[in-house]
């Protein structure tokens, strides 16, 4: 099970079905971890496979990105702010629970997001490599005696 905060958005389609979508924050720690448990997968695309939509991951991307967070490639400041966007294809292995109960139907609140195991892997629609150079670097501070926060 994974449990986080975050913030429920629910938009109608063109359709008026109703698509619900988490923004949430998570730790290097976090991201490492479900990474390295098989809970963060790549959907690779293939000729012939309908739900594939991501390309092979690119180790020399993912080391860039390490490189990046590191300081190797003297930027000033290494921050990473792009988002990435994992995918929940199960239905029915989330539950949210908002912070402060509402007696209309609010589209945006602010709660507690958790994701069963049987929703895992999440899938990577995007930040792949981003999710490996994390990992990469992550792994990289841990080997060489260093918290990734210090």
């Amino acid at each position: 099970m994974i449990n986080l905060q975050g913030i429920r958005l629910i938009q109608k389609g063109l359709n008026q079905k109703e698509y619900t979508i988490y923004l949430t924050t998570a730790t290097i720690e976090e991201i490492h971890k479900w990474f390295k448990s098989g809970h963060i997968s790549a959907d690779i695309w293939k000729r012939g496979k309908l739900e594939g939509y991501q390309r092979k991951p690119d180790d020399k991307r993912a080391k860039t990105i390490a490189e990046y967070l590191e300081g190797k490639l003297k930027i000033e400041e290494t921050i990473l702010p792009s988002s990435i966007i994992l995918n929940i294809r199960e239905k029915g292995c989330t539950e949210f629970n908002a912070f402060k109960e509402s007696k209309d139907k609010p589209t945006t609140e602010l709660g507690t997001v958790s994701i069963s195991d049987e929703a895992l892997p999440l899938y990577e629609v995007d930040g792949q490599h981003r999710v490996r150079g994390l990992v990469a670097i992550y792994e990289e501070l841990k080997e060489n005696g260093l918290h990734p926060y210090d």
